[in-house]
């Protein structure tokens, strides 16, 4: 009798256990997230370069199955850059501030590492729009307001930590995809474009993210 509740007691133990740690990744566990990015770059050559960048996005997503979480971001991101150049009146500063929206829609994939722990895949597609303004303090080049739009697609690894049931902190970095960007001056036709592929290493692709689960 003392074996067999000695038996039980330690199933119901591991069950516990079992729940607590992967309850966060089952289906059906939806995850209310946000995450976090800052960064400052700076360049000492020819053309010194400083630049700062605070990206916020907020998400929700759905489990859909064990480990696979479908969901979309909506993220506000904000850029401020200082260029040392030259024109035809000398060195000047050339000056760019953005503000861009994203809506994002995502998978990500959980491969857990331990009870605790597990290396994520994120893959993700969306689109981006918003305002810049460029000045520069010469009388040759004088001040533009744009507008901004576009396209991203890519993949993003990380690592996600759950010190609870209910807790997610997560952190990415880098990137490999497609990036394509244009930039039109306010009341002109001409618009300027450039698209990227590969992989992206910049600072700026660091994420940290605290996440909320509600499981079933």
């Amino acid at each position: 009798m003392k074996t067999n509740m000695k038996k039980l007691l330690a199933i119901a133990i591991f069950s516990i256990v079992s729940t607590s740690a992967f309850a966060q990744t089952s289906q059906g566990s939806i995850a209310i997230s946000g995450a976090f990015g800052i960064s400052k770059t700076t360049q000492d050559n020819a053309a010194e370069i400083n630049q700062f960048t605070v990206n916020i996005a907020p998400s929700v997503g759905y489990f859909v199955r064990d480990g696979l979480e479908v969901g979309a971001a909506v993220g506000f991101s904000h850029t401020a850059a200082d260029q040392l150049t030259y024109d035809s009146s000398g060195f000047g500063t050339f000056k760019t501030t953005t503000n861009t929206f994203s809506f994002v829609p995502y998978i990500t994939k959980y491969f857990l590492l331990s009870e605790k722990v597990a290396f994520t895949g994120h893959a993700f597609a969306g689109i981006s729009a918003g305002t810049g303004k460029i000045s520069f303090d010469s009388d040759f080049s004088p001040n533009a307001d744009l507008k901004l739009s576009g396209v991203q697609i890519g993949v993003s690894p990380g690592l996600s930590f759950f010190p609870t049931e209910k807790i997610g902190i997560s952190a990415r970095f880098g990137s490999l995809g497609y990036t394509e960007f244009s930039m039109k001056p306010e009341g002109g036709t001409d618009s300027s474009k450039s698209s990227t592929f590969g992989l992206d290493l910049n600072a700026s692709t660091l994420a940290l993210g605290f996440s909320y689960y509600i499981n079933r």
